[in-house]
């Protein structure tokens, strides 16, 4: 399982990024950028915690607190906030894993049902 798009001022893991180092990177087409997205809502949330992201920049909400996965990666609910807002950039070999998928997650029905092999894996991680 691989954490992706950590961003230090939310998480204090291994491989995690400044905002500085991930945001205005990248310019993703229109297309690309819509199949990014609907493959990260496509996730299967894996672990809630109470409260809520909010934009460092603005302190505007962004999501609940929580993590999706799709049997690969793991990633938080504000990915795609700053994907889309700022320009995250994302690893080239998740961008090429999606590609490959066809930015398709094919294996919902049994990540459900064992969410608590990735909630495990995602604790591991933190």
């Amino acid at each position: 399982m691989v954490l992706l798009g950590s961003i230090q001022e939310y998480n204090k893991v291994d491989g995690a990024k400044t905002l500085t180092e991930v945001l205005n990177k990248k310019n993703y087409s229109i297309e690309v950028l819509g199949k990014i997205i609907l493959y990260l809502q496509q996730g299967v949330a894996i672990s809630y915690w109470m409260g809520v992201f909010t934009d460092v920049f603005n302190n505007k909400q962004i999501d609940y607190v929580y993590y999706s996965t799709d049997g690969v990666y793991i990633w938080p609910s504000y990915l795609s906030y700053y994907i889309t807002n700022y320009g995250m950039h994302l690893p080239e070999e998740f961008l090429e894993f999606l590609e490959k998928k066809n930015y398709s997650i094919q294996n919902i029905e049994y990540i459900k049902k064992n969410v608590s092999f990735y909630e495990n894996e995602l604790i591991s991680k933190m």
